[in-house]
């Protein structure tokens, strides 16, 4: 009988220190934005829901929009996972396809203490956070 008291105070304890704290993000909320040396502008990506996110931007002045792009997030090691852009028929995968880019270059990493997203596609870092929003027109 002891041992199952001993077992359910480790748990609690367990749970205790493993729950984040109130005031940590757990990933992204909100709308990020940025842009890239004149290829990339106006991209906006705001989330609306859990792990969805609408992402517009305008590619070599040419706009594009995903409203509904599913992401998840790893807290372990900070990183975005967009399981479209595997699948060519997915708004953000076809986008990558068509651009001839290979998925597996492309990173995404949360930045809690920046509350900013940067994303690497080959050798192409952007960082895109909240205060660029202010910058740009919603489109």
């Amino acid at each position: 009988m002891k041992s199952i008291q001993v077992f359910a105070a480790l748990c609690a304890l367990a749970f205790a220190l493993g729950r984040p704290a109130t005031l940590t993000p757990t990933g992204p909320m909100g709308s990020y934005c940025g842009s890239y040396d004149g290829i990339l502008s106006d991209l906006n990506m705001t989330t609306i829901g859990n792990n969805t996110f609408s992402i517009s931007a305008k590619v070599f002045g040419v706009h594009f929009g995903c409203p509904k792009e599913q992401y998840t997030y790893y807290p372990t090691n900070s990183s975005i996972y967009f399981p479209g852009i595997f699948n060519a028929t997915d708004c953000v995968g076809k986008i990558a396809s068509n651009a001839g880019l290979d998925p597996t270059d492309f990173v995404a990493q949360y930045s809690a203490k920046d509350d900013a997203i940067n994303i690497n596609v080959e050798s192409v870092s952007i960082t895109f956070d909240k205060p660029s929003c202010s910058k740009f027109q919603k489109i």
